[in-house]
C-alpha cells in the first residue's frame, strides 16, 4: 500500500499532527483519522471545503447490578462545514454529491483513490486492538 500524503496534513513545531482545513474542534489528526476523510472520497480537485472533527458522545450504560460502565470508544467523525465546487458554484454536502459530476477532476491516482475509498469503509478508532488471526 503506497502512503498518502495530504496537502493540508501538518506537522508542527511540538511534533502534533494537525490538518489545515478543520476550522471546527480539535486540528490534530492521525492517518486513521485522514483515512476518513470527505474531502479525500470527494476525490476532485475543483473541491472547495472546511472541516469539522467531533467526537461521537459517550454511552452511559448502568447495569441492573449497580455497575456502571462509559463506552467512548467510537471514532471521531470528520465532517464539512463549508463545502463548494468552484467550477459549478454548487454546495456539496457530502461525497455522493461530487461522485456522480462530469466535471470532477481526481486528485489521487486511481490506485490511491481505490485505498482511500476502503479505508474510509473500514476505518477503525486508533485504540482499537486488532483481530487475532485477522
Amino acid at each position: 500500500m503506497r502512503n498518502y500524503t495530504c496537502e493540508q496534513r501538518k506537522v508542527l513545531d511540538d511534533g502534533r499532527i494537525v490538518c489545515s482545513k478543520i476550522k471546527l474542534g480539535d486540528l490534530e489528526v492521525s492517518p486513521t483519522v485522514c483515512r476518513a476523510c470527505p474531502a479525500r472520497s470527494c476525490n476532485c480537485q475543483h473541491l472547495r471545503f472546511s472541516l469539522q472533527k467531533r467526537p461521537l458522545r459517550p454511552i452511559v450504560v448502568r447495569w441492573g447490578n449497580g455497575h456502571t460502565d462509559i463506552w467512548d470508544d467510537h471514532p471521531l467523525v470528520l465532517s464539512f462545514v463549508h463545502s463548494a465546487c468552484a467550477v459549478t458554484t454548487v454546495p456539496i454536502s457530502s461525497a455522493s454529491d461530487c461522485s456522480g459530476c462530469a466535471l470532477r477532476t481526481p486528485s489521487l491516482p486511481q490506485e490511491e483513490m481505490q485505498t482511500a475509498v476502503g479505508h474510509a469503509l473500514t476505518a477503525v478508532p486508533e485504540r482499537a486492538l486488532p483481530l487475532v488471526g485477522a
